[in-house]
């Protein structure tokens, strides 16, 4: 793996469940919150937690296929998919799971990643393979921050 892509590769694992230097990672964040939190939409925005979840896989799982990879996505192909019917604690657990999946099957495409690659562009994104892996790198911080500044108050 090229040294610049496993950068960015460590730090979206970090940034996902490591010890990020931003605060609490992005699966250390959903922890601190009940089936009921998540589901709520009386937040700031009117974005529920578990939207932004989907969000987030969405987005994840995109990249991880242009880069030629795979991994389970059962939900609407878009970037904010409907929450599952019915939300229930087995439904966001399956969630949690398969959000797990991406992260772990878009973490192994990174090894296959070298920097010839990085100047590839993606047609549908309208830019470089490079610059969206260092996007998808900060991506779960982002939306971590937007979890936190949404007025839900911690369990």
């Amino acid at each position: 793996m090229d040294a610049s892509v496993a950068w960015l590769a460590r730090l979206t694992d970090t940034e996902y469940r490591g010890k990020s230097w931003n605060g609490k990672s992005f699966r250390e964040t959903l922890g601190l919150y009940s089936l009921e939190q998540v589901c709520s939409t009386e937040t700031f925005e009117k974005f529920t937690v578990w939207s932004v979840v989907l969000h987030n896989m969405y987005w994840k799982w995109t990249l991880l296929c242009e880069l030629g990879g795979n991994a389970p996505f059962s939900y609407e192909k878009k970037s904010f998919p409907a929450l599952p019917e019915p939300a229930n604690q087995e439904a966001w657990d399956k969630t949690l799971l398969e959000s797990d999946a991406i992260h772990d099957a878009y973490l192994k495409i990174l090894l296959d990643v070298n920097e010839a690659d990085m100047d590839r562009l993606i047609p549908s994104w309208d830019c470089k393979v490079g610059e969206a892996i260092g996007w998808m790198a900060t991506h779960d911080s982002y939306h971590v921050a937007q979890i936190r500044n949404m007025g839900i108050p911690k369990n």
